[in-house]
């Protein structure tokens, strides 16, 4: 429903292309949730990378996505 609502808004305010426009930008995507960012003390450049690094995750579903790349999931809390 968010996605919907933002591709609506996009097609329907001229604006907000005129404001890419104005910066010289191509919107690639229109992401119905915020991106996740790693923090880390050594670069991340490739899933290489991962191999062996612990990360902090939270929730039940992240771990999915780390193990395969080699890093060692540790569980968290929003607290």
């Amino acid at each position: 429903m968010v996605l919907q609502a933002k591709r609506q808004l996009y097609e329907e305010i001229p604006g907000f292309r005129d404001e890419l426009a104005k910066a010289n930008a191509l919107l690639i995507s229109k992401f119905s949730t915020m991106p996740y960012d790693i923090c880390s003390k050594t670069p991340i450049q490739t899933l290489d990378d991962f191999k062996g690094k612990r990360i902090g995750l939270i929730g039940r579903y992240f771990a999915r996505w780390a193990k395969p790349t080699g890093a060692v999931p540790v569980g968290g809390s929003y607290a």
